[in-house]
Order: structure tokens, then sequence, then C-alpha cells
């Protein structure tokens, strides 16, 4: 099933991402960052949704509006886990950056996305359930 693979890509990304910020924490002289240190919980968040989604509503999973739904979900994983790995390498180097904003404003942009499609494939659902 392809949200296995999902979970699966989740949770090896959740645990690279631990073992990026430990080894980067390592080598920066004493430095850490609260952002680098919190980029490896993002994934986690994704899993924790898709398996309540999984449980409460299986048959979902299976709606039409439900595929585009999670890759909305999973670019903006992607994009906010990229803006805390970028914030927090210029935390450690001392410098920062303004354009580490578009991440965040495309993590949202794909949140609103992957939620109006969840609503639809939940719409969906509902009809097909009230029609039988």
């Amino acid at each position: 099933m392809q949200i296995n693979r999902w979970l699966a890509g989740l949770a090896a990304g959740s645990v690279f991402l631990y073992i990026f910020k430990t080894v980067y924490n390592y080598f920066g002289y004493g430095v850490t960052s609260g952002a680098l240190d919190s980029a490896w919980c993002w994934p986690l968040l994704l899993i924790v949704f898709l398996l309540v989604v999984r449980i409460v509503k299986p048959d979902v999973t299976k709606a039409r509006g439900m595929r585009a739904s999670c890759r909305c979900f999973l670019l903006a994983v992607i994009s906010v886990v990229l803006g805390r790995v970028l914030t927090g390498i210029f935390e450690i180097a001392g410098t920062s950056s303004g354009y580490v904003v578009v991440y965040y404003l495309a993590a949202l942009v794909f949140t609103l996305l992957g939620s109006f499609f969840l609503t639809v494939a939940l719409r969906i659902q509902s009809l097909r359930h009230m029609s039988s």
C-alpha cells in the first residue's frame, strides 16, 4: 500500500534528520540551534496525522483526492524541514537570510492545498456512503 511506503520513508527521513542534527551540533563547537534540533519532529507529525486518518477513516485512504492531499502535506513538511535546517545552519554559522521565509510560505500554501484536497476526499467518501 502507498501509505505504508510513505510512513517508512517519513520515519527514515526523521531518523536521518536526527542523526544529521546530532553530528552537525557536535561539530558546531558548542553552538547549537533550536531550529535544527526540531527539524526531525516534523516528519513524525505527518506520520501521526496519516495514522489517525488511516485508523479513523480507513475508507478515505482510497478516495480520489486523498493522494493529492497526502502529496501536498508531504511537500509542506519538506518545505518546513528545509526551512528549519537552513535556519539552523545559518544560526550555527552566525548569520541569517531573509529568503528562508519562502520555505514557510510554501509550506502554508501546500498545507492549505492539502486541506482542500482532504476535504474533497472526505466529501466524496460521504457522498458514496449516502448513495449506497
